[in-house]
């Protein structure tokens, strides 16, 4: 049986576009062809399997939880449609 994968996420590695989606295509291994986008992201994210995502850090306000919290969402989403993956997040 194949072991789950785990990722815990920082999310003050996810609070601009540039720099999350560095932490994330790292993170995943996700190949070079990677888009850089939030849309990309969530295609990705459904074609994981056995993962469990940790957000950790998550800022609850202001300018530098606005995109990480963008980033969150499309987890959340991603693993509702993909019941092979689960995410949690911890607010700071």
């Amino acid at each position: 049986m194949k072991e789950r994968r785990h990722v815990t996420l920082d999310a003050a590695n996810l609070t601009d576009r540039e720099s999350a989606h560095a932490c994330l295509a790292e993170a995943f291994s996700f190949p070079p062809t990677y888009g850089r986008n939030l849309d990309a992201l969530h295609d990705l994210l459904g074609e994981l399997a056995d993962t469990e995502i940790d957000v950790i850090n998550l800022p609850k306000a202001g300018e530098s939880a606005r995109y990480a919290r963008r980033v969150v969402e499309v987890l959340l989403d991603a693993g509702r449609e993909n019941r092979s993956i689960s995410v949690k997040i911890e607010e700071r």
